[in-house]
């Protein structure tokens, strides 16, 4: 998972020059603040990531294909790897019950559409598509915002 998730799309925002000329040594922030959090053992609950789950790979994708300043990209990689340490409960989408169901169609739409972009990344109507496919990426946040109040509201009483 670390290779996967976290080293190899860390090292493809300097190969992407998706970071300021001289800055792509800021790659090892993500790689080290993963790092961290694999080595956690309450890093990960029954249905939950504790702190952001090192989803680099989806970080790189969405940065590569908005094709953002590349100053954005370096602020927007090193908040995420600052949400690594902050102990807040992101779904594990196949595992939170919390509307499993709409989960997982959204979970499915979004890999579709994904699929999509990699085969006619091209197209006149892909940048549509790359908007709509950040449903899932959204609804994976909001859910997860509701997920750690309940968690913590559980935990309170």
């Amino acid at each position: 998972d670390f290779l996967s998730f976290a080293f190899l799309p860390c090292i493809a925002f300097g190969v992407f020059g998706l970071f300021p000329p001289g800055w792509e040594w800021f790659a090892t922030v993500p790689i080290m603040a993963s790092g961290y959090g694999f080595c956690q053992e309450k890093a990960k609950t029954d249905d939950a990531f504790v702190g952001f789950p090192s989803y680099w790979n989806i970080v790189l994708l969405y940065l590569f294909l908005f094709e953002l300043n590349p100053w954005i990209n370096l602020a927007v990689v090193g908040i995420l790897a600052v949400m690594v340490f902050v102990p807040i409960h992101y779904i594990y989408p196949t595992r939170t019950q919390l509307f499993r169901g709409v989960t997982m169609i959204t979970c499915t739409f979004w890999g579709v559409s994904l699929l999509v972009l990699s085969i006619w990344s091209n197209e006149t109507w892909t940048p549509m598509l790359v908007w709509a496919s950040l449903t899932f990426p959204v609804y994976y946040l909001i859910l997860s915002v509701v997920h750690h109040t309940r968690v913590h509201r559980s935990i309170s009483a």
